[in-house]
């Protein structure tokens, strides 16, 4: 079931849980890439862009190489060739679906499987327009408000911040190119430990606030100078 929660500070919708469950039942076929999309927070385009050769299912990552965009192919967003983490039900999801293209390519008489992880009925990658159109489909039949493929990318990172996560980790897997620039955008996703970390100073003891004032006192600075 898709639960949604609107998002303090921010446009989009953050999909607390997501499972899938009105992908898998009204669009099996697309299920694979929106669950990639939704557990790696890679970008749109790179997700359309992903080759079977970029999987290692055994070290349980992908290797971001390329963006698909219009039918193009491109090199990914700041020119960065970076791997990203799978999850154990993204892992298996996969898998699933490569032993169902291979069926698939013999069924359908095709003269060897795609090289494209998302392909189509004719083994063509997938368009990024028809992909929105299923996408919005499926938010309309879980009764969840308009939001962008781009957002399931927000989503991810904002899911693994509250949490805890690394944040540098979670900078690495979007492909951001530094970390400062993912803290500018979800620094109030960041779990609050401003009491705990303000608190610390009781801990200290009033003696060293004490010592402390004494001290600015001998030095002659006056209270409010910052």
């Amino acid at each position: 079931m898709l639960v949604k929660g609107e998002v303090e500070h921010s446009s989009f919708l953050v999909i607390v849980t997501f499972s899938c469950d009105d992908y898998s039942i009204h669009f099996p076929r697309h299920y694979p890439l929106i669950l990639t999309l939704a557990r790696t927070g890679i970008r749109f385009g790179e997700g359309l862009g992903l080759q079977w050769k970029d999987i290692d299912f055994e070290g349980r990552f992908i290797t971001i190489e390329r963006s698909l965009s219009k039918g193009r192919v491109e090199t990914p967003k700041n020119g960065q060739i970076r791997k990203v983490d799978m999850s154990q039900q993204l892992t298996n999801t996969l898998r699933e679906l490569k032993h169902h293209r291979k069926v698939e390519t013999l069924k359908r008489g095709w003269a060897r499987m795609p090289e494209w992880v998302f392909v189509t009925m004719n083994g063509e990658p997938y368009h990024e327009s028809y992909i929105r159109r299923v996408f919005y489909k499926t938010l309309e039949k879980a009764s969840l408000r308009k939001i962008r493929v781009h957002d399931l990318r927000h989503t991810y990172a904002t899911l693994r911040i509250s949490k805890g996560d690394n944040i540098a980790d979670v900078s690495k897997q979007l492909g951001h190119h530094s970390v400062k620039f993912t803290m500018d955008i979800y620094y109030h996703w960041v779990p609050g430990g401003s009491k705990s970390e303000v608190d610390g100073l009781d801990e200290l003891g009033s003696g060293a606030t004490i010592r402390n004032l004494s001290a600015t006192k001998e030095k002659g600075v006056s209270r409010g100078s910052d």
